[in-house]
């Protein structure tokens, strides 16, 4: 019994492994944040591909998230 208790440990355990692709897949960088893509849930007045944009977008939204800003 004890030795059936050790061999489901061991192959649970062995089931959680990160199996190795073997440098098949290529890696795909990150695009920058600001590039983003055209769709219909981008918020208004930002375009992609427009860095500024995205900064003042950035930095309006952190302004109306700012409970200091909120109450006063």
């Amino acid at each position: 019994m004890k030795h059936l208790l050790i061999l489901a440990v061991a192959l649970s355990l062995a089931a959680c492994g990160e199996r190795s692709t073997g440098g098949k897949t290529p890696r795909k960088a990150d695009a920058k944040a600001w590039q983003g893509t055209d769709n219909a849930f981008v918020a208004s007045g930002w375009k992609p591909s427009d860095a500024a944009a995205w900064q003042e977008q950035m930095r309006l939204r952190a302004q109306t998230q700012n409970e200091y800003n909120r109450v006063r």
